[in-house]
């Protein structure tokens, strides 16, 4: 069976990151939010995207330890480990899976949609009302209850399997 990859292409990748670095020098941003990596250290070196941070006002920087790029910004926010939060997740070939905490959080940290709901504006900002609610946009009202139990028992939401592709061989 071959599946369609969700979100592969590299390249773009890198020019996206390269075009905040121009923008982040030309003191185009003013606020910048880094969610669960580190720029500083793994971002291409011919890009300078510590020099680059240093032209940002607010640099704000999401993650499980302080790191080079918590020493650069201008605010350190304790993260969420995996095991402690709620969470829906696409696999690279498409289906759908709800994260489930083992404990609450030791250290107050929050996951990237909290903090996202938080910067937004919106009611509740726990991560578990997030999932719910895209849950329920994609299972509609009547059948909610029992489809969340189903996914919360298997761990994957039926009927969110990935595109299937027809193969053909180039091959002469």
């Amino acid at each position: 069976t071959y599946t369609a990859l969700v979100d592969d292409d590299e390249t773009a990748h890198l020019e996206s990151l390269r075009g905040l670095v121009t923008a982040m020098s030309a003191g185009d941003v003013h606020t910048l939010v880094v969610c669960g990596s580190n720029p500083v250290y793994d971002a291409p070196a011919d890009l300078g995207f510590e020099d680059a941070l240093g032209h940002v006002d607010c640099s704000i920087h999401l993650a499980s330890h302080n790191d080079e790029t918590s020493e650069h910004c201008t605010w350190h926010l304790p993260m969420a480990h995996e095991l402690e939060s709620w969470g829906d997740h696409r696999s690279i070939d498409g289906t759908l899976a709800i994260q489930q905490p083992l404990i609450a959080p030791l250290r107050g940290g929050r996951n990237l949609a909290e903090l996202l709901a938080s910067f937004a504006g919106e009611d509740n900002i726990r991560a578990y009302h997030q999932v719910r609610q895209t849950f329920a946009n994609l299972v509609g009202d009547g059948v909610f209850d029992s489809a969340w139990r189903r996914a919360l028992h298997s761990g994957v939401v039926q009927g969110a399997e990935p595109m299937q592709l027809s193969a053909s061989s180039d091959a002469e």
